[in-house]
C-alpha cells in the first residue's frame, strides 16, 4: 500500500498543473514548472573514458570446469572482465591471456552469454575487443596432460579475479580437487544432475590459477584391458623370439 501510494503521489508530481481559486476559475500567477527529476531524466549520461591501463580492469567471476578427456583434462574456463566504472579499456596490444606451462590444443568457444572474440596461438589468448564496466564475458578451453593420476595446471591470469569456482566433473574413486585460494572442494549435485566436486573462493587476492586434480584411476575394466594388452605384446615377442631360434637352428643344420 505504501508502494501503490508513493507511486501515485511521483505520477501527480510528473504532471503539469496549475492552481485553481476557490470559485473554481484559474488563479492568476505562474502555472508551476517541471519536477527536478523529470529534467534530470533529459541529460545524457557521461561518456565512458578509453583507458590502457590494466590496472582498470578486473575478473569480476571466473567459472572452470575440469572434464577428462583420455588421457588429458579439458579445462573449459567463462571468465567475467569488467572495466573500472566510467571507464572503458581499449588497447592496440590487446589483453593477453597465456596458457599454462604444459597445456596444449587452446580454443575459444561460443558459450552461453560469451560476448568478447579472441585470437588464439601456441601460447594463449589475445583480446582486441574493448571491455567496458558493465562486464564482457570470455569462454577459452585448452587441456592438460594426467601424469601419475594427477592433473595440475597453473595459470598466470591477466588480472586478479575476485571471485571464482572450480567444477570437476570428475569423481570417482578418491578424486580430490584442490584449488589454491578456494575453500575445501566438496562434492554436490549440478543443476543437470550430474555429481561434481566443486571448490569456490571470494577475492583470492593472486593472479594465479593453481588448480590439481589427483586420484584420476581408471578402475578394474581399464586395468583388465591393458593387462590383456601386456599379454599380447608378450606372447608377440615370445613368436618372434622362437621363429628367430628355430631360422637359426635350420640354417645350421643345413651347413
Amino acid at each position: 500500500m505504501i508502494r501503490l501510494l508513493a507511486t501515485a503521489a511521483c505520477a501527480a508530481l510528473a504532471v503539469p498543473w496549475s492552481a485553481v481559486a476557490a470559485d473554481g476559475g484559474p488563479e492568476a500567477g505562474d502555472a508551476g514548472t517541471a519536477p527536478e527529476a523529470a529534467r534530470a531524466a533529459d541529460v545524457a549520461p557521461a561518456p565512458l573514458s578509453s583507458t590502457a591501463d590494466v590496472a582498470a580492469l578486473s575478473i569480476r567471476h571466473l567459472h572452470v570446469v575440469l572434464e577428462r578427456k583420455g588421457d588429458r583434462i579439458e579445462v573449459s574456463e567463462l571468465m567475467t572482465l569488467t572495466s573500472r566504472a566510467g571507464t572503458r579499456f581499449s588497447s592496440p596490444k590487446g589483453l593477453r591471456v597465456a596458457l599454462p606451462e604444459g597445456a596444449v590444443a587452446p580454443r575459444t568457444d561460443d558459450a552461453d552469454g560469451a560476448q568478447l572474440s579472441a585470437a588464439v596461438d601456441a601460447t594463449g589468448f589475445t583480446i582486441t575487443a574493448p571491455i567496458g564496466p558493465g562486464g564482457d564475458d570470455l569462454s577459452l578451453s585448452f587441456e592438460v596432460p594426467i601424469e601419475g593420476g594427477e592433473a595440475r595446471f597453473e595459470q598466470r591470469l591477466p588480472v586478479a579475479a575476485a571471485s571464482l569456482q572450480v567444477v570437476s566433473t570428475w569423481t570417482r574413486g578418491r578424486a580430490r580437487l584442490r584449488v589454491a585460494g578456494a575453500g575445501e572442494a566438496v562434492r554436490d549435485e549440478l543443476n543437470n544432475g550430474l555429481v561434481a566436486l566443486i571448490a569456490m573462493g571470494r577475492q583470492p587476492g593472486t593472479r594465479a590459477l593453481v588448480v590439481s586434480l589427483s586420484g584420476i584411476e581408471d578402475g578394474a575394466e581399464a586395468w583388465a584391458r591393458r593387462a590383456a594388452l601386456a599379454a599380447c605384446i608378450a606372447l608377440f615377442a615370445a613368436g618372434v623370439w622362437a621363429f628367430a631360434r628355430r631360422r637359426r637352428g635350420g640354417a645350421g643344420g643345413e651347413a
